[in-house]
This record gives C-alpha cells, sequence and structure tokens, in this order.
C-alpha cells in the first residue's frame, strides 16, 4: 500500500494508464482528454484531486466505477532541485509497471511537486518534494503510463519521473508524435529546462543581458536539430519569451 496525498491511500494494480504523456513544458498530462468539454465528461466520472478555484493543485483522477487510476496533470516546477537533493537514487530505485487502485472515495487535496531536475543528457525529468527526500530511505518506483513513473519514498509519494520528454513534447492540447525525437533535441531541451528556472525567470523579465546570451546560444542549438514537431514548441516559446522580455523576435539575428 502507498500514498499519494494525506486523505488517499493506493496499492499497485491493474494496467498502466493507456494514453501517451503530453510534456508541455511547465507539466505533463496523461489523459483521454483533448479541451475543456473533454475535461467536464472526465472530471464526470472521475474522483480525486483538482485544481478548484484556483487551489493550484495538481490533477490525479480515479475512475468513480472501479477506483482505478485514469488520468493525471501533473505541474513540472519552476524551481531547480538544490545542491543538497540528489535525484539518481530515485532512478535507480526498483520499478514495476502498474496501474493504480484507490482506497478512498472522496476527493482529496495534491500539492505539486516544488523543484525539479534534469539529467546531463536531457533524457529524464524528475520533480520533487525536497523536504520528504530529505527525511527518507527506501524508494519504489511504480511506472503508471508510458515513461512516467510515480515514486515513492518510505511508502509515501515524493516525486514524479518523465523519461524521454523530448519525445512527448507538445504545445498544449495535441497528441505527441509516437516516434523518437530527432537526434539533439534531448540535450536542448535539457539546457532549456535549465535555464528556465527562478532566479533566471526574474532575470529575463529585467532584460538581464546574459540570460540574453544564453537564449541566443539555445537558438543557435535548435537550429541545428532536425525540423520536427516537437524542436518547433522549444522554438516558439524561446521567441515568444525572447519577444517579450527583449523586445525582439527571437530569430532576428541570423533567420531560421
Amino acid at each position: 500500500m502507498f500514498k499519494i496525498a494525506e486523505e488517499c491511500a493506493v496499492e499497485a494494480s491493474g494496467l498502466m494508464v493507456r494514453y501517451l504523456p503530453r510534456f508541455w513544458l511547465n507539466g505533463i498530462t496523461v489523459s483521454p482528454h483533448r479541451d475543456g468539454k473533454g475535461r467536464e465528461r472526465l472530471l464526470s466520472r472521475t474522483f480525486g484531486s483538482v485544481d478548484w478555484l484556483w487551489s493550484g493543485d495538481d490533477e490525479v483522477r480515479f475512475l468513480s466505477a472501479t477506483g482505478q487510476l485514469e488520468s493525471f496533470v501533473l505541474t513540472a516546477p519552476e524551481v531547480a532541485t538544490g545542491t543538497s537533493c540528489d535525484p539518481h537514487p530515485l532512478l535507480l530505485a526498483p520499478c514495476r509497471a502498474s496501474g493504480l487502485k484507490a482506497h478512498c472515495a472522496d476527493n482529496f487535496g495534491f500539492e505539486p511537486m516544488d523543484a525539479r531536475w534534469v539529467s546531463d543528457d536531457g533524457k529524464h525529468l524528475v520533480c520533487v518534494r525536497q523536504d520528504h527526500l530529505s527525511r527518507m530511505s527506501s524508494y519504489r518506483r511504480l511506472r503508471v503510463a508510458r515513461d512516467v513513473d510515480f515514486i515513492f519514498g518510505d511508502g509515501e509519494l515524493c516525486a514524479w519521473a518523465l523519461h524521454n520528454p523530448a519525445r512527448y513534447l507538445v504545445h498544449r492540447q495535441e497528441m505527441p508524435e509516437d516516434e523518437p525525437s530527432p537526434p539533439g533535441l534531448h540535450r536542448a531541451l535539457r539546457n532549456y529546462l535549465s535555464l528556465f528556472v527562478e532566479p533566471n525567470i526574474d532575470a529575463m523579465q529585467e532584460g538581464d543581458p546574459k540570460i540574453l546570451h544564453d537564449l541566443e546560444r539555445l537558438q543557435c542549438q535548435l537550429r541545428d536539430v532536425p525540423q520536427d514537431p516537437r524542436r518547433d514548441v522549444l522554438i516558439s516559446r524561446v521567441n515568444s519569451f525572447c519577444d517579450e522580455w527583449y523586445g525582439w523576435p527571437g530569430w532576428r539575428r541570423g533567420g531560421k
């Protein structure tokens, strides 16, 4: 038995959630819904957590009829893990592919993780609750969807991981390309995720020239990645920030 929230215990049971993850840079969605109406239908037949009235909660939903995990939407915080937080043991923990069955029947709160870490090769994104990790000693991973792990420390959810995140890049609601990402995109994504954290975001908003230089280097790196819709997700995001915070279109220097 595991605990994913103070009010909700779960057991490893059944099949993984069958939907492909969608990684929209600020988080992941594993769900059948593609728009507001689809989400309303999902909420009507499930229970769990939801971002209700700007509560800020992540969304984890179980089928009302069976208690089986059906979908989740998780935030990737714009805060890097501290130097004392080492996520490597989490990735080395025993892993089992499984669904989750809830041992509760009511809605519950589910606070997002508070920090993120990305591996040097860009192939593993881990979002953690740092204060939980400091007091835990035994870890287990459950592969609850393709390339998505829920990670439990001493039986309590303390992190989640997305493997091969570049493969699942989307703008938001569209389905990801179900094929390997092009060469170089993982490392470009790694540089993006490492750059777009506090206090760098505050510095960008203030027009910091050093961060502008880092953005230009990232643009050059993206130009070397073969054409691909997932590459375009990163290009679009970087360009929008260049335009908003530095006042010029992202590809003005050098063109596409």
